[in-house]
């Protein structure tokens, strides 16, 4: 997948830069999943239960070594993440390689700069990304139980595109046409 190393996110409070990390930053990434993971946590969302686990640290750096995620910085430190996938078999099943479509996965925010609207030009950003290499639709889920995070995908543009049941939890897929 062909990707920025760097780039400029575009927000309403100004640009801030966004850039590729490789697997030795991957505490940074961790460190803000882990942010975002305790206040879903303290809201009674369980969504990103799992993250705070040593497990899931294993599955970032695999993650990092095997697709492009990205960090966006305020003043050198790191705020947001995002992955950006250009296959996801293992969510959307044969759909997930029709070369049709980009992903994403692992966004996240710190809770300190919740409501900057950096969530939203990070999916922007994204849709620009995939449109230029010919992908036709973006892809996302979450945990379906989340009727919140729904509601916003739905209200950008994202409409639902089926149900993925597991043992733990049942995960609503969502694409946008692009």
């Amino acid at each position: 997948m062909e990707t920025p190393q760097t780039d400029i996110l575009t927000t309403p409070r100004g640009g801030f830069p966004i850039r590729r990390v490789n697997v030795d930053e991957a505490g940074v990434v961790y460190d803000i999943m882990c942010d975002a993971a305790a206040w879903l946590t303290s809201r009674g969302n369980k969504q990103w239960a799992g993250v705070p686990t040593d497990g899931f640290r294993q599955f970032l750096d695999r993650r990092i070594t095997e697709w492009p995620v990205f960090v966006v910085e305020r003043d050198s430190s790191s705020i947001a993440t995002i992955c950006l996938q250009d296959a996801d078999p293992a969510v959307w099943g044969d759909a997930g390689s029709d070369g049709q479509a980009g992903y994403i996965h692992g966004l996240a925010i710190r809770t300190t700069v919740r409501g900057h609207g950096i969530g939203l030009a990070m999916m922007q950003w994204s849709e620009r990304l995939f449109a230029a290499q010919g992908r036709r639709l973006l892809r996302l889920d979450c945990m379906a139980e989340n009727q919140r995070l729904c509601r916003y995908y739905r209200d950008l543009g994202f409409v639902e595109a089926g149900i993925k049941k597991s043992s733990n939890w049942t995960t609503q897929l969502f694409e946008k046409v692009l």
